[in-house]
Order: structure tokens, then sequence, then C-alpha cells
């Protein structure tokens, strides 16, 4: 991570006699740190610029103590001025601390600069969201429909078991970025229980509530027995029908 130096908000919380200490500290340290800071036309420039600025401040802000208004409109001059060439100062000494960055923090120091701390309060991850799954049984086969509302959820992980109480039993079957899916190839009369959790990069959700299907049956088994009782009903009532002509008879 690159260390930056502190210029707009540290210099908006100062006061012009402390701007006056900052240039002074500035100049006088970048002088002597001649091994970070080697005679250039650019630090002499900026150096140069910046001692001005720092003394026609000091100066502007001793003659406020006349109370004038005009006092008063040359010190905030001043001071503009000062801030621009402290702000120009910083940017010179950022420019050397970058090509630098082992010591990065020694030359901004050097330059009696302050460094942008990292903050402490990290922001937390975004957690993936809690997601929800709807299965439906086709014969052989169940199919999975995924719910999740946070399009950060870049994939899913599927898990089955038959026997959702042992935690050991669960199997992770898929691993997809759709939001359906397909179990195949099931047993005729086993119970096959779902569950399904989202995960991102910042990492994975709870799993989904448990979602069960029906026992597995057989299709063609289940309409041979559904016909076979739509016929012996129908068989029943053409009896009774028959009965109920013999009587008009």
């Amino acid at each position: 991570m690159k260390k930056r130096i502190i210029s707009a908000l540290y210099l908006s919380k100062m006061n012009r006699s402390q701007k006056v200490t900052q240039g002074t500290a500035t100049h006088d340290d970048a002088v002597d740190a001649s091994a970070f800071f080697p005679a250039s036309a650019e630090k002499t420039a900026r150096l140069n610029a910046l001692k001005e600025a720092t003394t026609g401040l000091a100066a502007a802000d001793a003659a406020t103590a006349s109370g004038s208004h005009e006092s008063y409109a040359q010190a905030d001059t001043a001071e503009l001025q000062f801030d621009t060439e402290l702000r120009n100062m910083s940017y010179y000494v950022q420019t050397i601390a970058d090509a630098d960055p082992v010591n990065a923090e020694e030359i901004i120091l050097a330059a009696a600069l302050k460094i942008k701390k990292s903050s402490s309060k990290m922001k937390p991850p975004m957690p993936v969201d809690d997601v929800s799954v709807k299965v439906t049984g086709l014969g052989n086969a169940v199919k999975m429909h995924i719910f999740s509302d946070n399009p950060r959820s870049t994939h899913f992980e599927i898990q089955m078991t038959t026997t959702p109480n042992d935690e050991n039993s669960w199997d992770s079957i898929a691993d997809i970025t759709a939001r359906k899916y397909l179990v195949q190839d099931l047993v005729n009369g086993v119970r096959y229980y779902f569950r399904v959790r989202a995960i991102n990069s910042m990492g994975r959700s709870i799993y989904s509530d448990i979602v069960s299907s029906s026992r597995i049956k057989n299709k063609a088994t289940r309409c041979a027995i559904e016909f076979k009782v739509k016929s012996e009903l129908f068989k029943h009532r053409f009896t009774d029908f028959k009965k109920k002509l013999k009587r008009f008879a």
C-alpha cells in the first residue's frame, strides 16, 4: 500500500501560526535530507517558493495585530499562497516517495510531512445473502430453482443427503452459476433432502433451509396404478348402471 501525504485536510485544521511552523520545518528538514532530496532545479524552486510563502504568511499574520480590515485581507491572501506552495512541496515529496516505496515513509517524514494512516476500522466484507431453494419432483429427477436477491452471489453450492440430521452425510453434488439445476438418476422410493449456499469472493452464506423431494416414484408405475383405479371405478359404475336399467325393464 502506498504511503500518502496528508495535505488539504491537514491544512484545513491548522491556524496561520501553525502553518508557519509547518512551512519552516518542511523547508529546513528537506534541505538537510539531501540523501532523499538531491540537488535539482525542481528542489530549489520548491524550497524557495515555500520559504517565501512561509515568510510572507508570518509577516501578514503579525500585521493582523493592528486589527485593520486591510491586514486581514492581506493575511488571507498570504495564507492561500502558503497553502498552494505547501501542497506543491507535498506533491514533489510524494513523487519521490512513490519512486522508492521501500523508503517511502522515511522520505515523507524527512520533509516533516504527515502520512495518511490506514483506517483501523476496515469495512466488513459484503456478505453473500441467504438463499432459498424450491424443488420439484420429475420422475427419477428433481428440478431445483435457487432464489437469491444479491447480485454479488457468483455461484452456488448444492448439497444432498437422505439423512438430514447427520451433518456428515451431506454431499456436495454441484457448484453452479445458474439459478436452476436438474438432479438426475435418483433412486425410486427414496426421499432426498437438499440445501444450498451462495458464494462470492467475500465468503459463503449460511445454508438455505432444508427442502425435500417426495419419495421418488417411477412415473410409468404411477400412471399404471392411476389407470387401474380409474378403470375399476368405471367398471363399478357401469355395473351399477346396468342394475338400475333392469329395474325399469
